[in-house]
């Protein structure tokens, strides 16, 4: 099982996220902490995933409190020090202007016609959730049925013990449907993304 995400894969993660977080904020969460975003990532990434649906490349497992990966912690990261997003100590994360004039952007490519099944179900995950609190969002995770990796039976996610992997990358040729990201937009995600950090460590 393929742990390393592609450069290019990482650029999706990376500009979803912004996404989700623009979606979070228009329909009213505001700011969100790491935990909320861990889950509303996952929801999105395990739904994808059992759909064959490659979109977000992020592999979850089980852990203390719920569902995690380390990889959403390093995107995290990654667009904090390229001022897309703002996060406080405690790691309240919310969009800088940047990160809205990104994600207004990517509007344009995820709702495509090639990728709007895509767009839809992003944007659909966060409404739908964003009624709950982050400690009733958790709740209905760890209510969720699931098959592990590995696994042939389904449990609540809240059975499943701690380490065991929940999604993985999807390879292209085993998934029925892919996000169309362009060279171009590769390139357009990666001048966000990159460039600014560059540009902060030349004036350092």
């Amino acid at each position: 099982m393929r742990q390393q995400r592609s450069s290019s894969e990482t650029y999706i993660d990376e500009a979803l996220t912004v996404s989700l977080l623009n979606f979070a904020e228009q329909s009213g969460e505001g700011e969100i902490d790491r935990l909320r975003l861990q889950k509303l990532v996952f929801l999105v990434t395990h739904d994808w995933f059992t759909k064959r649906w490659k979109g977000f490349n992020y592999s979850f497992f089980r852990y203390r409190r719920g569902p995690f990966t380390k990889d959403l912690y390093q995107t995290e990261i990654d667009l904090a020090q390229a001022g897309l997003i703002d996060c406080d100590r405690n790691w309240t994360i919310r969009l800088t202007d940047s990160g809205e004039e990104l994600a207004a952007a990517l509007n344009e490519l995820w709702f495509s016609d090639d990728n709007s099944l895509f767009g839809e179900s992003l944007r659909a995950t966060v409404r739908d959730y964003s009624c709950f609190s982050t400690k009733d969002l958790l709740a209905k995770v760890y209510e969720m049925e699931v098959v592990p990796l590995g696994w042939r039976e389904s449990a609540s996610l809240a059975e499943v013990p701690i380490g065991v992997d929940l999604t993985r990358i999807l390879e292209e040729n085993e998934a029925v449907n892919s996000l169309d990201v362009s060279s171009e937009w590769l390139d357009t995600i990666a001048s966000y993304v990159v460039f600014p950090l560059h540009d902060q460590e030349a004036t350092q």
